[in-house]
């Protein structure tokens, strides 16, 4: 009783501090690598003020059927690194300090000018959070669960990330987005960057809802050479050889094939073959009377701003009728370091492909003709597009670095600047009132498999061992949806990063600094945050870049805190059916060189709870 009466007195004191419940040549891109070519999408007319040229200013008259959904996820991206996502000096919670030049901590170095159209004609996201670190990231974002549900919380000393020599990936009991959008009635197709697991077939995309993927399955990549970046060997023959990370996969259908792919040319960008495969997925999916009667579901997993080898601006794109002049304003601006230049450039190249992947989303939206009856040429399909972050920057990138100023922290931090992401929500579905609104709920990756089976029209609620709470009707009304509980980053026996009524509450876990743009810092460890025994409590509202730790002035409140994470995680942290390990192992450098030197599964243990 001593303990109810405590935590019900530590509730009131939170309710009195916060209140109560408060014409490309560039499409033309090659195909799988197998000999064939594929055909980009149709160029839509361009105009980057105003996206690809087509009417947004009222939705289509197709309303009854479920909308096509492009979920895009770039990769360390931080709140610094876009434009519709900078600091507005007037911000005397976060803007620039007194004596502090803005200029420095403005994201006037990249460019991103589609990206900002589309975020000015959509929802920002202001208050959406990512994890601290890719895999983390995804696993979330797939299975609708926070990271000690699924077996991927950690302090910051072990982060989970998958590289080629992975035991694990989300239990196959956990049904992923995919596999929900499946069950109504969805085609579901991914490119990019999966690096969910692969070392067993049953971890592989297309084993859990996928129809197709094109990508890569470990922590990245080199931009054109396709090796892996992390664990980028394997041993044969008494020699290391290099590993390419990237698979063509099929499900069922065709028997679960997969099948490595190279680069067709020497200096092949990755993100400029997923734009590829994305647009003719698209424009397969438009063209075929069978598939185009059910909505298209299409995941893009981008790889720019990841730093990793081999980065260069593709020559064809600095030509390109629409963005060389940017790529020449870029050549006019002052950076501190060659990888903060070359992650502008990235940030334009993802760019690029969007507005090339969101056109030719927008020129297929027609719903198909009615047979012998009337034409409806004119009904148009609705399509939603959401565009999120994984995670934050990281500023000691050693080939591309990121930025946060000025919030706290780097990705692999439970700092601001490690996890509250850019995000936004664009499409025929907002309507006129909303666009160019912003949306204050509190959102999380897990939260998108309740939201976007809302928006596809779904009524039955998801069981209660998900996290994900349901914006739709939020983000539609501007009206914040409020969460049942806490937002959880971490959760642990002896540790916690989570966010709960204003208060972001870090126990036992890494510190962190913050980095100025200015700063070149290329040591992982000075970003990867000191030690993992420290605590702190800090007030978002009032101090989002976290300089003032109240976690001794409120001891109350921090005591209440800890005890709920307590609650939470006696009843829903997951433990591993066994040991996780990123060991290099024979099985899988047999099953590596057998394939040709391609990252293919390997033959590990399945874990299924």
């Amino acid at each position: 009783w001593a303990v109810l009466v405590a935590l019900a007195l530590a509730g009131v004191l939170l309710a009195a501090i916060h209140g109560v419940g408060t014409g490309s040549t560039l499409l033309d891109g090659p195909g799988y690598g197998d000999g064939t070519v594929e055909r980009g999408g149709a160029t839509a007319a361009v105009v980057l003020e105003t996206g690809t040229g087509s009417a947004v200013s009222s939705p289509p008259s197709g309303a009854a059927s479920p909308p096509h959904l492009l979920l895009v996820t770039l990769d360390d991206v931080g709140r610094n690194d876009l434009q519709f996502t900078k600091w507005a000096p007037a911000d005397s919670a976060g803007g620039a300090g007194v004596g502090e030049d803005s200029s420095k901590w403005r994201a006037d170095q990249t460019l991103s000018p589609f990206l900002d159209s589309l975020a000015a004609r959509g929802v920002r996201l202001e208050q959406y959070y990512g994890q601290s670190l890719c895999t983390p990231a995804r696993a979330t974002l797939m299975a609708g669960k926070y990271t000690h549900r699924i077996g991927f919380s950690s302090s910051g000393s072990d982060l989970s990330e998958i590289t080629p020599y992975a035991n694990y990936s989300v239990p196959r009991s956990h049904e992923l987005l995919p596999e929900h959008l499946r069950a109504l009635g969805y085609t579901t197709h991914g490119v990019g960057k999966w690096n969910l697991g692969f070392c067993a077939e049953a971890y592989l995309p297309t084993r859990r809802g996928f129809d197709s993927f094109l990508g890569y399955t470990s922590a990245g990549v080199g931009y054109q050479s396709w090796v892996a970046d992390q664990a980028g060997t394997y041993e044969w023959g008494g020699e290391s050889m290099p590993l390419v990370d990237m698979l063509r996969m099929t499900d069922s259908s065709d028997g679960g094939a997969y099948h490595g792919v190279a680069p067709v040319d020497p200096g092949e960008y990755s993100d400029l073959r997923f734009m590829s495969i994305a647009t003719k997925k698209i424009e397969a999916h438009a063209a075929d009377p069978a598939r185009s009667a059910s909505p298209l579901f299409l995941w893009l997993a981008l790889q720019s701003g990841h730093s990793d080898s081999g980065f260069e601006v593709p020559p064809a794109l600095r030509k390109d009728s629409d963005y060389a002049s940017f790529f020449a304003a870029l050549k006019t601006r002052h950076f501190s370091s060659k990888t903060r230049r070359q992650f502008a450039e990235a940030m334009l190249i993802a760019d690029f492909v969007l507005k090339e992947v969101v056109g030719a989303l927008e020129a297929a939206t027609a719903l198909p003709r009615v047979g012998g009856g009337k034409s409806q040429e004119d009904e148009r399909r609705h399509y939603l597009v959401v565009v999120m972050s994984d995670n934050g920057g990281y500023p000691c990138g050693s080939d591309l670095v990121g930025s946060n100023w000025p919030l706290r922290g780097s990705k692999m931090t439970y700092f601001q600047g490690g996890v509250w992401v850019p995000a936004f929500v664009y499409g025929s579905m907002i309507p006129d009132n909303r666009r160019g609104g912003t949306y204050s709920g509190l959102m999380h990756h897990v939260d998108w498999i309740a939201t976007l089976r809302a928006a596809a029209g779904a009524t039955s609620p998801l069981p209660s061992s998900y996290d994900s709470v349901d914006h739709w009707t939020g983000i539609l009304q501007g009206q914040a949806t409020a969460r049942p509980g806490p937002l959880f980053l971490a959760l642990g026996k002896s540790y916690t990063a989570m966010i709960y009524d204003g208060f972001k509450f870090l126990h036992q876990v890494s510190n962190c600094s913050w980095f100025s743009i200015d700063t070149d810092i290329d040591d992982d460890a000075v970003c990867n945050g000191d030690g993992s025994g420290f605590n702190f409590l800090f007030d978002l509202a009032t101090d989002p870049r976290e300089r003032r730790n109240l976690y001794e002035a409120l001891p109350d409140v921090a005591s209440h805190l800890w005890a709920l994470a307590e609650q939470h995680g006696a009843r829903e942290i997951t433990r591993h059916q066994f040991p996780w390990t990123n060991a290099a192992n024979d099985k899988a450098y047999e099953a590596f060189a057998a394939a040709g030197g391609f990252a293919v599964p390997w033959g590990c243990p399945v874990m299924e709870e």
